[in-house]
């Protein structure tokens, strides 16, 4: 199997994951660990993309970026935003 797979894999176990809290927590909690995601990320992206060498468990996630993901903000960036519009806009959980 390839890179590819696991990529998917990753991105709808940590869907899942976000599905289950939703049902399990708050609206305004869920809401803030939202926040604390994407802020972790982008803080991790900045980091991987101005100081590669300084960003620790290269082992962990280098072998799941795309060869053009180096350069620039990688897919699960905008992934975690699109759960984060959806969720807002669709107020799932009332």
């Amino acid at each position: 199997m390839g890179i590819n797979f696991y990529r998917k894999l990753f991105h709808i176990c940590f869907g899942i994951f976000l599905l289950i809290l939703n049902h399990i927590l708050s609206k305004s909690v869920f809401g803030i660990i939202l926040i604390f995601f994407f802020l972790g990320l982008s803080v991790f992206e900045f980091l991987r993309l101005f100081f590669f060498e300084k960003v620790p468990l290269k082992f962990l996630w280098v072998p799941l970026l795309k060869k053009e993901e180096f350069s620039r903000l990688n897919d699960a960036w905008f992934y975690l935003i699109g759960i984060g519009l959806a969720w807002y806009y669709l107020n799932v959980k009332n």
